[in-house]
């Protein structure tokens, strides 16, 4: 049986590590793009029906039912196939355009490492630190994470997909916790001041608030991050 870790941190992915702004919004909107040229639509009208459905805009339920082989993209699809109903598209249509995203999403040239990840990550490794990726994610963020070359500097991969919860939930931070041993030594390193940073804090980790340049204003959160950095190296700064 392997040895748990003494020190760990818990890293978010979308915002943190890497970058794919209106990733989700911008597959939807190709996709009616490429099925139904001159549709005269605009990408404003997608994005305002893309606010809600998606399982992390409902952090406080328990999505177990999501992590049986092939439901999650199911409920997915339903998701993305009541938007293009919502936009006047037909039934058949809305339905055949849905379960075309999911390779869309899956292409890792959709993302982008932010700067100087793979550095701190080796430089965490080499301070003692195991790195445990906490994503609310699709259950196959690893094919990204090895096409982005993160896979070798993560120890573990705690997905929303595969554990049926969503940050903040509490479940998420017990999970990540037992699963590494309730190191005493541990942080939450991440973008999102609620997700992330209130999340951690209330589950009794300290949190890293990162705020990255990934086009999405930071707003202050509902609990005070232990430290703030303006990008990823501030973090050995921070980090004994």
């Amino acid at each position: 049986m392997s040895r748990l870790p003494d020190k760990v941190l818990f890293w978010d992915f979308d915002g943190t590590l890497a970058s794919a702004p209106g990733l989700w919004v911008h597959a939807i909107y190709s996709e009616l793009e490429d099925t139904l040229p001159g549709n005269g639509i605009g990408m404003e009208r997608v994005r305002e029906k893309n606010q809600t459905g998606y399982p992390w805009h409902h952090p406080e339920r328990d999505h177990r039912a999501l992590i049986r082989p092939g439901a999650w993209w199911t409920y997915m699809e339903t998701v993305f196939t009541g938007i293009y109903r919502n936009l006047g598209i037909d039934e058949k249509t809305s339905s055949v355009m849905a379960g075309r995203i999911r390779r869309r999403i899956l292409d890792p040239r959709n993302y982008t490492l932010l700067p100087d990840a793979l550095q701190v990550l080796t430089s965490c490794r080499d301070r003692g630190y195991a790195n445990w990726l906490l994503s609310n994610h699709m259950p196959e963020l690893g094919e990204v994470l090895s096409a982005l070359g993160l896979a070798p500097l993560l120890d573990g991969v705690l997905l929303s997909a595969e554990i049926g919860y969503e940050k903040p939930h509490p479940a998420v931070f017990d999970i990540a916790l037992e699963r590494t041993g309730h190191p005493d030594t541990r942080y939450m390193i991440g973008d999102n001041p609620i997700a992330d940073i209130a999340g951690a804090k209330r589950a009794g980790i300290p949190a890293i608030l990162v705020e990255t340049a990934t086009g999405h204003p930071w707003q202050p959160g509902p609990v005070p991050p232990d430290f703030t950095c303006s990008r990823l190296m501030d973090i050995l700064d921070f980090i004994p």
